[in-house]
């Protein structure tokens, strides 16, 4: 983990905006505690934009083969086939759990952590028109509906 606080350290320097992507349930063999310490993980590092998926095996990939061999899929309903909703379960987590571990990321971490870096590095590398673009403000907005709605659906469950 070190060399990746020095990289960090180093993309930051250089106005580079970092994103960072977790995705929950890709180690099978992982249990909860093990994915509550990635997440915890997560929240001390300086990434400006995090992201949390759930792994879905999408239908033709080596990993659907691997998982439909170790009987992990649960579900070939298309439709819920998005990294936001389980469809396989691991060797030591339910889908539910997988689930759930995802609300719990989405609840213990902000999304933009530093929203004020993030527009520092922006500006600094892009320049204020790229900032100020209108598609990309709508697209913005829109992304943020989404996870606003997302949020309203993990309280139903």
């Amino acid at each position: 983990f070190i060399k990746v606080l020095e990289a960090l350290k180093i993309l930051h320097a250089n106005n580079i905006m970092v994103i960072g992507n977790l995705v929950i349930g890709i180690d099978l063999y992982g249990t909860e505690e093990d994915i509550i310490k990635e997440i915890n993980f997560m929240k001390k590092v300086d990434v400006d934009i995090v992201s949390f998926v759930l792994l879905t095996p999408f239908p033709g990939s080596d990993t659907m083969k691997e998982l439909g061999k170790q009987g992990l899929i649960i579900s070939k309903d298309w439709s819920k086939y998005t990294v936001l909703y389980p469809v396989i379960k691991t060797h030591k987590l339910s889908s539910k759990q997988l689930y759930e571990l995802l609300y719990y990321s989405f609840r213990a971490i902000k999304y933009i952590n530093n929203l004020k870096g993030i527009a520092y590095r922006v500006f600094k590398s892009r320049g204020i028109l790229f900032v100020l673009n209108p598609k990309r403000l709508l697209h913005l907005i829109n992304s943020w509906l989404k996870i606003r709605t997302l949020f309203k659906d993990f309280k139903q469950s």
